[in-house]
């Protein structure tokens, strides 16, 4: 599984790398044999100007056999921007895949 963070213009925070690998071990743990692809986006919307939620984090995963995923959130930190996104990722990924194990196998016509 390849996994790619790039922080972009977002506020560089102590630990952030360590904290995204860990919430998204978290979050996406069970499903990582399932997994082809994880890459996560940082951006600073406000740029140099402060105030208000102005990180950006967006989450894309490729599940094998799956189309891919992508989420986005935002929060005051990076920190509390991955949290967010990392959790909104978990249920999208599980929901597809309890659709695909929900599906009827299909027989071949004799």
């Amino acid at each position: 599984m390849r996994f790619d963070i790039h922080l972009g213009r977002a506020k560089r925070e102590k630990g952030l790398e360590e904290h995204v690998r860990t919430r998204l071990f978290h979050a996406l743990g069970r499903f990582r044999s399932r997994l082809e692809e994880v890459l996560v986006r940082f951006d600073d919307l406000n740029g140099p100007r402060s105030g208000g939620s102005d990180q950006l984090c967006r989450i894309r995963v490729r599940v094998r056999g799956l189309h891919e995923f992508v989420v986005e959130d935002r929060a005051g930190d990076a920190s509390s921007a991955v949290d967010l996104a990392a959790h909104r990722m978990r249920k999208v990924v599980a929901r597809a895949v309890e659709r695909i194990n929900d599906r009827p196998a299909r027989r071949l016509a004799s």
